[in-house]
């Protein structure tokens, strides 16, 4: 490729939210080669999302399409591929969509897009295995194995999930981890001491902390029945939640109803969630199912303790400060390792191993460079 091409690469997702696959781009985004590659980005939400003037600043643009009806969803393909030539031309298509990346790649190779991605970011869809969602299923992985070039995924599972069980016998099939800007999140003596002030939170209480959309996947229903059960073991502690969703206000009202509403702080969307989680003593994260969560590699890089849902991906235990737990066990178990695991916790510098692990956004964002570079 000639000096001065510029690798255009449109990404397509329902909207740019402060969320877990929106974070990784982001990270990518700030960090890849913009002399030689730049995004635009393919969005089905006129709503303003957290990181829409982010991306303007640094160059990209916010392309909006109409999501599908029921009755027009394989008719989208043609549709989509026409805003695709529009817009473009674009030498890459990365689809961030689970089983709709399956239109997404269709669209794109009928707008001649030489290289389009699939990218899986979780190892679910959250939706019941009915008889009419399994076709939807089929018939979307056939089309992603179909027409897409490139098969990305975040974890083991979650290309299983979205390629099949046996998609590792396909060359096409690489795991791209979610990587951080890891000197952002090494823990600071400093900013844990501004953090705890501004949240008005002293010094000597155990902050159980969790970051996170309020949806179900993520079971804070669960997490705060483990809360009670460990304000009830230690009155000196207190919940941070950060992030918002759907589910924030039932959580609010259970927070209420069970009394602890003085004991938990519900800190909504931050943009500083590197400087907030030097004001935790451990993280929780009781998810149900996730791909590999950004959250909890940062928390790790900000030497925090995890104790986690066995149900995570073990890919994700890069430090030993991943303690996973079965979400058979009772809140009240979950409430013991908490108390356990902060009992003797103190805050280690792990950003070797986030390194070292390949969890670091800048050899992700070379990788990713010299790949997109290379159509």
């Amino acid at each position: 490729m000639g000096q001065g091409h510029l690798v255009k690469v449109l990404h397509v997702i329902s909207k740019m939210s402060r969320e877990g696959a929106q974070t990784f781009i982001m990270n990518l985004y700030r960090n890849i080669n913009r002399n030689k590659v730049q995004f635009d980005f393919l969005i089905n939400s006129k709503e303003k999302a957290a990181y829409d003037d982010e991306i303007r600043q640094m160059g990209g643009r916010l392309i909006y399409i109409p999501g599908p009806s029921k009755t027009n969803i394989f008719r989208y393909a043609n549709y989509a591929a026409g805003i695709i030539k529009e817009n473009g031309p674009y030498q890459c298509v990365h689809g961030h969509s689970l089983f709709f990346n399956g239109i997404i790649a269709e669209a794109a190779y009928k707008a001649g897009v030489p290289i389009r991605i699939s990218h899986a970011h979780s190892s679910n869809d959250g939706r019941l295995n009915s008889f009419t969602r399994n076709i939807y299923r089929d018939r979307m992985r056939h089309k992603i194995l179909k027409y897409s070039t490139d098969l990305f995924g975040c974890s083991k599972e979650a290309c299983e999930f979205l390629f099949g069980e046996r998609c590792f016998n396909d060359n096409r099939v690489r795991i791209i981890n979610n990587g951080i800007e890891t000197e952002n999140f090494v823990f600071n003596e400093e900013i844990r001491v501004k953090m705890r002030e501004e949240l008005g939170i002293k010094d000597s209480t155990i902050v159980v902390g969790h970051v996170g959309r309020f949806s179900y996947p993520k079971n804070h229903d669960f997490l705060i029945d483990i809360f009670k059960k460990v304000n009830e073991k230690n009155r000196n502690t207190l919940l941070l939640l950060v992030g918002d969703g759907n589910l924030r206000e039932a959580i609010e009202r259970k927070v209420e109803y069970l009394g602890l509403s003085n004991r938990v702080i519900f800190a909504g969307i931050r943009s500083d969630v590197a400087d907030v989680l030097q004001a935790m003593d451990i993280f929780v994260f009781p998810s149900l199912y996730e791909g590999l969560p950004v959250t909890l590699v940062e928390a790790q890089a900000s030497g925090l303790p995890c104790v986690i849902s066995d149900n995570i991906t073990k890919q994700v235990q890069i430090t030993d400060l991943i303690h996973p737990v079965s979400l058979e066990r009772s809140p009240e178990y979950w409430s013991k390792k908490i108390l356990e695991v902060t009992k003797d916790s103190l805050r280690i510098d792990t950003s070797s191993l986030i390194r070292e692990n390949n969890f670091d956004i800048y050899s992700i964002a070379k990788t990713l460079t010299t790949f997109y570079s290379e159509v």
